[in-house]
């Protein structure tokens, strides 16, 4: 206390000095700087990164990611958009010569808590050029963004064109595909057409068939009962007959006498006929083996154009099966072809309204207005700081020379006492 009180005088002009050194400073030389700031909104997209359905697959909304608000802060701060800021205001000439990174350090860029804001401040001399710079800030950096979320999404367009192109390809050559197969000479109903023709035609074969077995199986039993009497007829018949029943010695007897004729009439003779019952048994016999040798004739031709047949059908089945099997394959690439092309026609379609309308991920959310009153220097607070300042620095320098005053003083005693 005694060294604060001894010296005061020296602490009390320090601090004034220093107080005064301040407010020249701060009311007279230092220049007024501007702040002017503004926001930006950061939109939540729908746009996923994990894909987990065929449609995202597809979709080309999926492709434009889901930008945190970190990354658009950087984008804010970006070479491309610092650049177009600088040559848009014309601030890398005369009286600013700003350079990037020189402009690059009077941008100050944050995020308040909490939010999806991002707050862009500039600090300059002039306020009107404070203003102008951050709202062209804002705009460069909204126009940035767009831009390459425009950019991704045509180049996914352009790549959903080509794949939209080949599934209209690919279900048209389906298409004429089907149309070839079903325009064969041997397609499914022709061959069906004739595999009924010819189950028709099995049908009657078969039908004549049962009814010439009928007829075959009749004729044998009629060629059974006719050797059967045949095996009871004897083949010749003996008989006893008149000499003048024989017609050329009746002819030779008519130039004889009356008493000759007589006589010639009492003479007998045996002869031997054929048995006309046998005879007609016999012809019976070999027209039913005739008519029945017809019959087997005719049963041999319709077994073979019944074999023929069965064949005919199962080589008709065969080539029916191998048919249908091809249209199914076809019909299946058909579904999936037109499964493919609606999902991807549809995407193409949002696609090229999506390029029309598409969401700003990023909008201004609060526009910049001209500052009225300099953030620096801060007057008050700079002769607040300078004359704490300089109060402990006197107090510091009043020890100091009260420490090299008391050192000196020792020496002078012990000189004297010397």
């Amino acid at each position: 206390i005694n060294v604060l009180v001894k010296w005061k005088w020296l602490i009390i002009w320090i601090t004034v000095i220093s107080m005064l050194v301040a407010g020249v400073y701060s009311y007279v030389i230092a220049k007024p700087i501007y702040e002017s700031s503004g926001m930006l909104l950061v939109n939540p997209k729908n746009a996923k990164v994990n894909i987990t359905s065929p449609g995202e697959l597809l979709n080309p909304l999926t492709y434009l990611p889901e930008i945190s608000v970190a990354t658009y802060t950087s984008i804010v701060k970006s070479t491309n958009v610092e650049e177009k800021v600088l040559d848009d205001l014309k601030l890398d000439l005369p009286p600013y010569n700003f350079t990037v990174d020189s402009f690059d350090k009077i941008i100050q860029v944050g995020n308040p808590k909490n939010t999806t804001l991002i707050k862009v401040s500039v600090q300059l001399g002039d306020p009107n050029i404070a203003k102008d710079v951050v709202n062209d800030i804002l705009q460069e950096t909204v126009k940035y963004v767009n831009y390459l979320n425009t950019y991704q999404l045509k180049v996914n367009s352009s790549s959903l064109e080509k794949q939209y192109l080949a599934a209209k390809d690919e279900l048209e050559q389906v298409q004429k595909s089907i149309a070839e197969f079903n325009s064969q000479r041997d397609n499914l109903s022709n061959l069906s057409q004739e595999r009924d023709t010819y189950k028709t035609a099995l049908n009657s074969y078969l039908s004549q068939l049962l009814s010439l077995d009928a007829q075959i199986n009749q004729y044998k039993q009629q060629i059974t009962e006719a050797e059967n009497k045949l095996k009871n007829e004897r083949e010749y018949l003996t008989t006893e007959k008149s000499i003048l029943d024989d017609p050329l010695i009746s002819q030779l007897a008519q130039d004889l006498s009356n008493e000759n004729i007589i006589y010639l009439s009492k003479l007998k003779v045996n002869s031997q006929e054929i048995n006309p019952v046998y005879l007609n048994l016999k012809a019976k016999l070999a027209n039913y083996a005739i008519t029945l040798s017809g019959l087997n004739a005719r049963k041999d031709t319709l077994n073979a154009l019944i074999t023929q047949a069965q064949d005919k059908i199962h080589q008709l089945d065969e080539e029916i099966n191998a048919k249908q099997l091809q249209l199914d394959q076809l019909n299946r690439r058909l579904a999936i072809a037109k499964n493919n092309y609606s999902q991807i026609a549809n995407n193409y379609e949002q696609s090229k309204l999506a390029q029309d309308n598409i969401l700003a991920s990023l909008t201004i959310a609060t526009e910049p207005v001209v500052p009225t009153h300099p953030v620096k220097p801060k007057k008050l607070f700079n002769i607040a700081v300078a004359g704490t300042a300089g109060f402990f620095f006197a107090i510091l320098l009043a020890f100091f020379l009260e420490y090299m005053q008391g050192s000196g003083d020792n020496k002078e005693k012990d000189r004297e006492n010397t």
